[in-house]
């Protein structure tokens, strides 16, 4: 069930002959969604009500509730200080929940601490990615060869949002430190969104523009992400990042910032590095040593591709799994 409307996820669940329902959620707090959630759950007489992000996990508490669910389970994303009144609210809607899935340490840690959830209430299982989609043989050359990137041209790249929170006006002003050192270099931001006008404006403001290819959004982010030497995430705050898991799988050296579960996800000299947050020289200095060092860069990319394969999709799937079952042990069910 989507709190909005039919859309590019839709479109897959349709194809895969899985039902779909759509909430058609107008704004971020339309409190019509509620009834429509609750009349749905009883009709389908729902055991377990699973939600993701802030505002599923809200209205799916209280919908929940209503519709007599017995097993209502939560899942955080993400630690983000500056939206305090979503902490407050996952506080005090967490008693109608039996469970909050964190998806790695560093988000168990920050829910327990800054939206004091009882510890008992917390599980972390981390996001996992299906390893058998990267061991594709992808044509690296005539992926250069669309962008016009040469074969001896240093590609860093990233893929994400374009939004404040990942942090790539940081990412864009390393960028004129990095070309002093390592003049045949273009850099690869995959992905749209709102900052990307700004972004854009940033780039020829440096007079980088030339050397930054704003790329959109691709449905073949995995192949264009293939093609770059190093993988940057910049962000200023994180969960555990699906990109940075994708770029570790294929095998790239990466450079991140120490927020989130990205620490948990880079160890810092084996299979790339982490740097402070906003921390532009820092963030230059890393990215140039791995261009500057193959030898480095390929110790770093084997590293990645081990690490990567701790986390798959059939272990995430495993864990919850063995969260539900254990639930279910402990709640009522009735049939239906």
């Amino acid at each position: 069930a989507c709190l909005t409307g039919y859309g590019a996820v839709g479109r897959k669940l349709s194809e895969s002959g899985i039902d779909a329902e759509y909430l058609n959620m107008r704004f971020k707090m339309d409190l019509r969604v509620i009834p429509r959630l609750v009349k749905l759950l009883r009709k389908k007489r729902i055991h377990i009500l699973h939600s993701h992000l802030f505002h599923a996990n809200l209205l799916g508490r209280i919908a929940g509730k209503i519709a007599g669910v017995p097993i209502v389970i939560s899942t955080v994303h993400i630690t983000e200080l500056r939206k305090r009144h979503h902490l407050s609210l996952d506080r005090f809607t967490s008693r109608l929940a039996n469970m909050e899935i964190c998806i790695c340490d560093a988000v168990k840690e920050f829910t327990l601490k800054e939206a004091r959830i009882p510890s008992q209430k917390l599980v972390s299982i981390p996001n996992g990615i299906n390893l058998e989609k990267f061991d594709r043989q992808w044509d690296r050359e005539g992926k250069r060869a669309e962008f016009g990137i040469s074969s001896q041209t240093k590609v860093i790249g990233t893929v994400s949002r374009l939004s404040k929170q990942k942090g790539l006006e940081f990412l864009l002003r390393a960028v004129p430190i990095i070309l002093r050192d390592v003049p045949d270099s273009i850099f690869v931001i995959v992905g749209d969104g709102e900052l990307k006008p700004q972004l854009m404006q940033l780039a020829k403001k440096l007079g980088i523009e030339d050397k930054v290819i704003f790329a959109g959004f691709r449905k073949d982010a995995l192949e264009v992400m293939n093609i770059f030497d190093v993988f940057v995430l910049s962000s200023l705050w994180e969960g555990m990042p699906i990109a940075l898991l994708e770029a570790m799988a294929l095998s790239k050296p990466v450079v991140a910032t120490a927020v989130g579960g990205c620490r948990e996800l880079v160890a810092d000299g084996e299979n790339g590095f982490l740097v402070e947050p906003s921390e532009v020289t820092e963030l230059s200095k890393a990215i140039m040593t791995i261009l500057t060092d193959s030898e480095l860069a390929s110790r770093m990319a084997q590293n990645s591709r081990k690490k990567a394969e701790q986390y798959t999709v059939e272990k995430m799937v495993e864990r919850t799994e063995r969260l539900y079952e254990g639930i279910l042990k402990r709640v009522r069910v009735f049939s239906p």
